[in-house]
C-alpha cells in the first residue's frame, strides 16, 4: 500500500527497511530538498513474514531468528525486551496509552478507528496483506481486530516483530486476534489463538409447560444461545396432548436460548405431551450456523400440584423423582400421602409426618420430562 510520506524537521533522521538480508537506509531532512538518502546503516530489522493464520510457527521461528536484530535500549518503552525480543508487561508505562481515536488503514481495508478496543470480526474470504499506514497511527496506541479464519486463505503480515501475548477480552468462538502495538518506529502485531470454532449443534435439554397464564405455551431450553437470523416455521412444531391431540403453534418466540410456542388454546393439567420439530427452511441453528437436528421430545407439564385434601395421587413416569419445594401449612393437621409409580411398576409411597403441605416439582435425571399425572378420586384416609 502506498502511503504519503510525513515532513520531517531539521536534522531528522530516519531509517527505511530495504527487505531481509539489505542495510537499511538512512535518510536525512534537508529544508530545502526533503528527505535525502543518507547511505546504508546495517541489517535489516524487519522480516516479511507469510503463513496461515492457524498455524503461527512458521512467523515465531522467523521472528526469533532475528531476534538479535531488535534493539534493546536499557531505558524507555522498549526497557523490558525479553530474550526473544517479546516486550513483557513491565516495559510498559501509564503514558505509553492514549485516548481518542485514530485510524490505521490496511490494504484490502480492515478498519481500526479505535484505542484498546475490540472494532471488527472479519471473515478471511481473501488473501489479506496488514501493512500499518504510518501517517495514521499513535505512538503507543494499541488495538486490535478478529479474523475469523476459512482455513484456505493467508494472511501476510509484513513488518511485524512479535511483543508476545497481550491479555484481552475474550469474545465466544475468536478463532484469531491481530493485535497492534507501536512503539517509536516500529510495528507491532499479534497472532492471538484464543477459541477453535464451535461444530456442535445446539440440542434441546427440555420442554415444559409453567402452567397458569402460561398453559397454552411450551418453553424448550437449549443447551446454548441461538441465532436469530434463522426462525423456523410454525408448521415445523407439532405438539400431541394426551387429550387435546396434535396442534401446531401460533406463534414462537426466541429468547436467547429458548424458543417459547403459543397454542390457540391451553394444554389440560392431567395430559401427557409430546413436541416434534421438523427442519425446514429455516431450521434452528446457533450463532455459529450448526443446526439443530430433528427431535421428538416429551414436554414437562408443571400445571399439576397438590390441593389441601386428603389424596393419594398416582404418577406413571419414566424414572421419575420428587422434590419437596414451597412448603404451605395446612391448619387441619391432616397428614398426605404422595404415590407414584414409574414405568418398571415399582410403587412408592411417601408419608407426611407433620401437618404440612408440600407441593412436589417433577424431574428427571435423564432429561426425560415426560410425566403422566393421573388424578385419582378425593378418599377420605387417616394415617395411622
Amino acid at each position: 500500500m502506498e502511503t504519503a510520506i510525513p515532513n520531517g524537521n531539521a536534522g531528522d533522521e530516519a531509517l527505511v527497511d530495504a527487505g531481509v538480508g539489505t542495510n537499511a537506509i538512512k535518510y536525512i531532512w534537508d529544508e530545502q530538498d526533503g528527505w535525502v538518502q543518507g547511505g546504508g546503516v546495517g541489517a535489516s530489522t524487519f522480516a516479511d513474514l507469510t503463513g496461515n493464520p492457524t498455524d503461527n510457527s512458521t512467523l515465531n521461528s522467523a521472528l526469533n531468528s532475528r531476534a538479535d536484530k531488535v534493539i534493546s535500549p536499557t531505558s524507555g518503552n522498549l526497557a523490558a525486551l525479553n530474550a526473544e525480543g517479546n516486550l513483557t508487561d513491565s516495559g510498559y508505562k501509564s503514558s505509553d496509552f492514549v485516548t481518542g481515536t485514530e485510524t490505521i488503514a490496511f490494504t484490502n481495508p480492515i478498519p481500526f478507528n479505535k484505542l484498546k478496543t475490540r472494532l471488527e470480526q472479519k471473515t478471511v474470504n481473501e488473501n489479506i496483506v496488514i501493512t500499518p499506514d504510518t501517517n495514521s497511527i499513535v505512538p503507543g496506541a494499541e488495538t486490535y481486530a478478529e479474523l475469523i479464519g476459512d482455513g484456505v486463505h493467508n494472511l501476510t503480515h509484513k513488518n511485524i516483530i512479535n511483543i508476545g501475548a497481550l491479555n484481552y477480552d475474550k469474545t465466544l468462538n475468536m478463532l484469531n486476534s491481530v493485535v497492534y502495538q507501536r512503539i517509536g518506529n516500529r510495528f507491532y502485531y499479534q497472532i492471538v489463538h484464543q477459541y477453535v470454532p464451535d461444530t456442535v449443534a445446539p440440542y434441546v435439554l427440555y420442554a415444559q409447560i409453567d402452567g397458569g397464564a402460561d398453559a397454552n405455551k411450551i418453553k424448550i431450553y437449549y443447551n446454548e444461545l441461538l441465532s436469530t437470523s434463522s426462525i423456523p416455521a410454525l408448521t415445523d412444531f407439532t405438539a400431541t396432548g394426551e387429550t387435546t391431540g396434535a396442534r401446531n403453534p401460533t406463534a414462537l418466540e426466541y429468547l436467547s436460548d429458548q424458543i417459547i410456542l403459543t397454542f390457540a388454546s391451553n394444554f389440560n393439567s392431567a395430559e401427557a405431551v409430546s413436541l416434534a420439530y421438523v427442519k425446514g427452511v429455516n431450521p434452528i441453528k446457533d450463532e455459529d450456523d450448526n443446526e439443530t437436528a430433528a427431535f421428538t421430545q416429551n414436554v414437562f407439564n408443571e400445571q399439576f400440584v397438590l390441593d389441601r385434601t386428603n389424596q393419594i395421587f398416582d404418577f406413571e413416569a419414566d424414572k421419575i423423582s420428587i422434590t419437596d419445594a414451597t412448603q404451605v401449612v395446612d391448619v387441619s393437621g391432616t397428614k398426605y400421602v404422595k404415590k407414584w409409580i414409574d414405568l418398571s411398576g415399582v410403587g412408592n409411597d411417601a408419608v407426611q409426618s407433620n401437618n404440612t403441605r408440600y407441593p412436589f416439582i417433577l424431574t428427571d435425571a435423564n432429561s426425560n420430562k415426560g410425566v403422566k399425572h393421573k388424578k385419582l378420586p378425593q378418599v377420605p384416609r387417616k394415617i395411622i
